[in-house]
């Protein structure tokens, strides 16, 4: 049975069909009667399909009376003919099957704001007070906002005065009472519409007209959920409309939040309960319940108010629109979009024959079983038990696709033993530590005095009633989580660590609750990363992306990423605000990235990229606003430019979490040139302080933390010279200066971007390569790599066997072999590889390693490098060298088949015997041709 199916009509609609449908009504509804008998010369026009007329003639009517009446009472009764006359033509054409539902909404709703405007004009225009009427505006909020008013709806209004209105206040206020008078006091026409100033911010408080600074004031510091979904479908209908639509962008913040204030997730969970369904359906509430219209519209609202302060496009008033826009951003489905929006037509056209009958705001289904079949047979029914089933289908399919928003927002928690105790902790703690204790967790006594500081209010984040109230729902939950991990107590002691460092808890705890999905990702990342969980804890709001489908995709919309960056940062407040901005950039892409390769969601290889890539981003989006910073004191250089190369990881593009960045700036510039500003430099100190001050924008330390640690070292005058080299000077010191080792990290050089930077790009291309091609001596470049090997070994001593890093055959060693390997003359014809796994099949071509050997050492540097990104996220501690008994995080025990620290240390010690062989072979082999100076 389809939704549509609670009116049937016939299929053949004759002339004699038409009438008997027509004196039914009547005799149904003594209201349908009385619009027939007055505006029954209508009905000729209607039934060939003219309605537009008659609407476009009702309103000439209605205008043409407030231009020429001046008494109160003939302008209520042409309202109230204006409005029978819309009602004629909205039963006709319903009855008849003439018009849609969609129609009908339209009609009823522009016919309430001509009647609003029209009103609120000839009030003002009565007044006699000059510029009257550019001081106030009149804000339709609910279905009359929406363009979606019903039958016999009231219509919801906020009357807001301007500043301009002076010491006439008072006069807004009489004639706010006016215009409700005239439209809904009921006279011998019957009653025009039913005006609502209760929505005002604290109605029992406050006048009928309220001031735009109060109003502002109240939506800013004191609204309530409901409110925010009421403003939803706010839009001005009279008075001073621009001053209206400035009024709701100021209040946007209020309205649409970019990061939701989860503390409403209960405000949320009251919106959508409805009340129950009768069986017999005598009484049942088609607006509020199980099912209904409220339960489409607050299914509506409430993804709004969660997703549209992020996603502007789910911003609709319509329900139909945002139905749509939220099927287009995923948050409903396409099959869920369709079967609402014809429910909701459905239950609105109902409702319509509901209210046709007395012209009545009523949503109930009658209560006696003779009014209900009249009501059947009003609906097309032939009798009561197909009407009853038809809306009883409904409600179902309503309730069927609108119930999994209840559990994305939380349900009870059910440990009835946690329960007991937060309602009662002294009398029942020793039943919870006992079942603790059976949960797994080793330190019950030390978690239960914990829990009792925070129901206590002894922390910052428990401190509100409103954090403790979520919290106790919460715990039953989160208990059950840790008790699932690895290590209970190390997942318990994290989540206490961060509830220390938050400032106040309820939005997270709010969040947690809302999502168990989410819950158990956060507790995953808790017992398993502890500096992800950190940095959660400095930064609980990043925990808020985790709600976007977007976040957790693994192909990620780079150039969306790129745009909204620059845009945040170009419509920042000043130069310190870009920073902020950049950090929490830094840290949002960061920890989304560390959590994919965290959850398998994508691999280490591409973690490595996507770790650069941010990176990349980041310096090159905030280059430009550093020359800005730089140009307000000393002007631009508009001559030459600067680029900005990275080397080690970045260049490699191989990133971990929080590695530092390893970068040289090359600049080139006319001798003379010098900057145009008030304090000009010359070009050269002029880049060399740029230079300065973007690695400042990365590396200072705000409120917001620091972006990364930039490593300057491998610039050829290391940390003594400038920061920024002249091209000559690069030149100079890579073909002739520079030590073997300098070459080798210059094999993962690569240009990255920088200012005015396209032409020199391929400059200093060209001289890299040059320099790490130019001739040389196999023994004599190899003695340079095994003196060196030697002085890292000594300064960078391995703290243990997974030190990946500096343990003999690690990632150093490994990068020496290849360095080296691409240094050799038989490489000379081969092209720069940044990343040393990427050379090995050259220098298989090249005959420089044969193939089983190349196998095992790609084998040995894939294992390698993913260890080193898991333990960066895993193990940060890992220069403490724990018991080899020690268990390994649970990801990391899925991910490598691993269970213990033993495990590990053999499987790092047998990654890392390939590298150990072929370097010691190379170097064994340079020093046995040491005096060989032919090749």
């Amino acid at each position: 049975m389809t939704p549509e199916s609670v009116i049937s009509s016939p299929v053949i609609m004759t002339p004699r069909k038409q009438d008997e449908i027509i004196s039914e009504a009547r005799q149904i509804s003594p209201h349908i009667d009385r619009l027939c008998r007055e505006h029954g010369d209508d009905l000729d026009c209607l039934l060939r399909g003219e309605a537009d007329t008659i609407i476009t003639a009702a309103e000439d009517h209605l205008a043409a009376a407030f231009q020429a009446i001046t008494q109160e009472d003939e302008i209520k009764a042409a309202i109230r003919r204006y409005r029978m006359r819309i009602n004629h033509a909205v039963v006709m054409t319903d009855l008849l099957g003439m018009a849609s539902v969609e129609d009908h909404l339209t009609w009823l709703s522009h016919a309430a704001r001509i009647a609003v405007a029209g009103t609120a004009d000839w009030l003002t225009r009565q007044h006699k007070t000059t510029g009257l009427d550019a001081g106030w505006f009149l804000l339709a909020l609910g279905k009359l906002g929406a363009d979606e008013l019903n039958y016999s709806s009231d219509i919801d209004l906020i009357v807001i005065t301007l500043p301009e209105a002076g010491e006439n206040h008072a006069d807004y206020i009489r004639l706010t009472r006016r215009l409700a008078n005239i439209l809904s006091q009921p006279t011998a026409e019957g009653i025009g519409w039913r005006v609502d100033l209760r929505l005002r911010p604290d109605p029992g408080a406050t006048p009928v007209a309220i001031s735009r600074d109060a109003a502002i004031s109240y939506y800013e510091s004191l609204a309530r959920t409901w409110e925010r979904a009421a403003f939803i479908r706010a839009t001005p209908v009279a008075g001073n409309i621009a001053a209206g639509n400035d009024f709701l962008n100021e209040i946007g913040p209020f309205l649409w939040r970019r990061y939701l204030d989860y503390t409403v997730l209960e405000d949320m969970r009251v919106m959508l309960r409805r009340e129950p369904r009768p069986h017999d359906l005598l009484g049942f509430n088609i607006k509020n319940g199980e099912g209904g219209i409220r339960s489409i519209e607050f299914f509506v609202h409430v993804q709004q108010l969660i997703a549209a302060g992020r996603e502007k496009e789910l911003q609709q008033r319509q329900t139909h629109d945002a139905l749509h826009a939220l099927a287009a951003a995923n948050w409903i489905s396409d099959d869920d979009r369709d079967a609402l929006a014809a429910a909701y037509l459905a239950w609105r056209r109902l409702e319509h024959r509901l209210q046709m009958i007395g012209d009545v705001q009523t949503h109930q289904l009658p209560k006696s079983t003779e009014q209900t079949e009249a009501l059947a047979r009003f609906c097309g029914h032939e009798d009561v038990d197909t009407f009853r089933h038809a809306i009883i289908s409904l409600s179902d399919e309503v309730s069927r696709r609108t119930a999994s928003l209840m559990d994305r927002i939380g349900g009870d928690s059910g440990d009835s033993v946690i329960g007991s105790w937060l309602e009662g902790q002294d009398e029942h703690a020793a039943a919870l530590i006992d079942h603790l204790a059976g949960m797994g967790y080793e330190n019950p006594n030390g978690m239960t005095q914990v829990m009792q500081g925070w129901i206590a209010g002894r922390t910052n984040a428990t401190r509100s009633e409103r954090a403790r109230t979520v919290l106790k729902r919460l715990l039953p939950k989160l208990l059950t989580l840790f008790a699932d991990s690895e290590q209970p107590d190390t997942s318990f002691g994290q989540f206490s660590r961060l509830m220390d460092a938050l400032p106040s808890g309820v939005q997270l705890l709010s969040l947690l609750e809302s999502n168990t999905e989410l819950a158990a990702t956060v507790t995953m990342v808790l017992a398993s990363a502890p500096e992800l969980g950190e940095q959660l804890a400095r930064h609980p709001m990043i925990v808020d992306n985790l709600m976007y489908a977007e976040y957790w995709q693994a192909d990620i919309d780079w150039q969306a990423r790129q745009t909204d960056l620059e845009k945040n940062l170009a419509s920042a407040r000043d130069y310190e605000d870009k920073l902020e901005m950049l950090r929490r950039t830094s840290q949002q892409w960061t920890f989304a990235t560390a959590l994919h390769l965290l959850t398998s969601t994508i691999d280490s290889d591409q973690a490595g990229k996507d770790f650069s890539r941010i990176a990349e981003m980041l310096i090159m989006a905030i280059i430009p606003h550093v020359e800005d910073h730089m140009a307000e004191r000393h002007g631009r250089v508009d001559t030459g430019g600067l680029v900005v190369l990275a080397l080690g990881r970045l260049g490699a593009v191989e990133m971990t979490y929080k590695s530092d960045l390893d970068l040289i700036f090359v600049y080139e510039a006319e001798a003379d040139a010098v900057s145009d500003g008030a304090r000009p430099l010359p070009a050269s100190v002029w880049y060399t302080r740029f230079g300065q001050q973007l690695i400042s924008a990365l590396t200072a330390q705000t409120a917001e933390g620091r972006c990364y640690s930039v490593d300057m070292r491998l610039r050829p005058s290391g940390n003594t010279g400038p920061v920024a080299i002249h091209i000559d000077g690069f030149e100079q010191y890579q073909l002739n200066e520079a030590w073997v080792w300098e070459h080798m990290a210059l094999l993962k050089a690569r240009p990255i971007g920088g200012l005015r930077h396209e032409t020199l790009e391929q400059k200093v291309t060209e001289i890299i390569s040059r320099a790490v091609r130019k001739p040389r001596h196999k023994s004599a470049t190899l003695g340079e790599v095994a003196e060196m090997r030697q002085r890292l070994k000594k300064h960078f001593r391995p703290q243990g066997h997974h030190d990946l890093r500096n343990r003999d055959g690690g990632l150093m060693d490994f990068d020496f072999l290849i360095q080296s390997l691409q240094l050799m003359p038989a490489s000379s014809g081969l092209p720069i590889c940044h990343a040393s796994r990427d050379a090995i099949p050259q220098l298989v071509d090249a005959r420089l390693l044969d193939s089983k050997l190349a196998e095992d050492l790609t084998a040995s540097a894939n294992k390698l490098n993913a260890l080193h990104h898991w333990m960066r996220l895993t193990m940060p501690e890992w220069r403490v060298v724990p018991d080899a008994a020690t268990p390994l995080p649970k990801p990391f025990q899925e991910r490598f088949g691993l269970a213990r620290l033993a495990d590990l240390n053999a499987d790092v010690d047998a990654a890392a015997a390939p590298v150990i062989a072929a370097l010691e072979t190379l170097l064994a082999s340079a020093a046995d041709a040491g005096s060989d100076r032919s090749e």
